[in-house]
């Protein structure tokens, strides 16, 4: 994970991720939360073994600025909302 355009920090994270199906995890973990975004269910899960993580210094990793991005809604969720409102809200889909 990297951070190009603000801070230019990197964490590097060593391990194993799996991807689950959503009814597949739920049957070996029943006490998973449900409804946390309201409208929206999850269809994947990613469980992910931590075996190592340390960060990157940013004296390495260059400093990106963000072109604009044609083609892209502009009313999608902020950042802080991305992953909580609905698509049928933001009029996306």
């Amino acid at each position: 994970f990297v951070d190009f355009t603000h801070h230019r920090v990197g964490l590097h994270v060593n391990g194993v991720a799996r991807l689950y199906h959503d009814e597949d995890l739920r049957s070996t973990q029943p006490g998973l939360p449900r409804d946390t975004a309201p409208g929206r269910s999850p269809e994947m899960w990613v469980h992910l073994t931590v075996e190592e993580a340390y960060i990157h210094c940013s004296k390495y990793i260059p400093h990106l600025v963000p072109g604009p991005r044609a083609g892209h809604p502009s009313d999608r969720p902020k950042d802080a909302d991305y992953f909580t409102r609905s698509r049928t809200a933001s009029g996306t889909r």
